[in-house]
Order: C-alpha cells, then structure tokens, then sequence
C-alpha cells in the first residue's frame, strides 16, 4: 500500500488540513470525503493489478506489451479514469469553497488552541 501514499494521502489530507489556514475559507466536508473515497478506489484499482502483470513476467518500461497482459492493463486503465474523475471533483470543491463567501469563523479561543497546537502544547 506505499503507492498510495505518495499520490493521495499526504496530499489529499495536507491540503484539506490547510486549505481553511491559507484561505480563510471553508470546503464542502462531504465532497471532500466522496474525493477521499473515489480517489482511493481508482488509486487502488490503477496500480494493484501492476502487481499481477509484473508476477506474470510483465517487462518494465517497453512501449508495447503482448497480449497476454491486456486484460490488467485494462483494468488499470479502467483506475485511472477513476481517479481522474476524483481529481475533476477535487477541482469542483475548490472551485465552489473559492466561490463562496462564507468566511471561516474564528473566535479567540480557536486562534489559542491552533498556537498551542503549533507548538505542541496543549491548550
């Protein structure tokens, strides 16, 4: 499971962590746990088939396969269009937080706790 981990989760969670700290903006919660949830089926069907094809004796790197291997990579193909769809809806919820005016509220006591939390104190 480390290939997700480099295209998804630690850029999908940074980002919806500090997207309301850059921007002052909220996201739509529930887009972004259907992006999460998308994301990650395509990014799983996209790239675990690959481990099939390489225990078939699959090559690396060549710009044609024989036939044999066209059922995996269809299958992968399949996860790509998947998780392009996840990308498309990442952009919409952007789009839609960009385009909304209801700013995040901050009250004293958050500003507080997110120092303390900086700093590793607990507040």
């Amino acid at each position: 499971m480390f290939y997700q981990w480099e295209l998804f989760l630690v850029f999908a969670l940074g980002f919806y962590q500090w997207f309301e700290k850059f921007t002052g903006l909220p996201h739509n919660e529930f887009l972004g746990k259907v992006h999460f949830w998308i994301t990650f089926t395509g990014v799983n069907i996209t790239f675990f088939p690959m481990h099939f094809l390489g225990l078939a004796g699959m090559p690396r790197r060549i710009p044609d396969y024989p036939d044999a291997y066209a059922e995996w990579n269809l299958i992968a193909s399949f996860g790509s269009y998947i998780t392009a769809f996840g990308l498309l809806l990442f952009f919409y919820n952007i789009y839609i937080s960009l385009l909304g005016d209801k700013p995040v509220v901050k009250t004293a006591v958050m500003v507080k706790k997110i120092k303390a939390q900086d700093l590793g104190v607990n507040a």
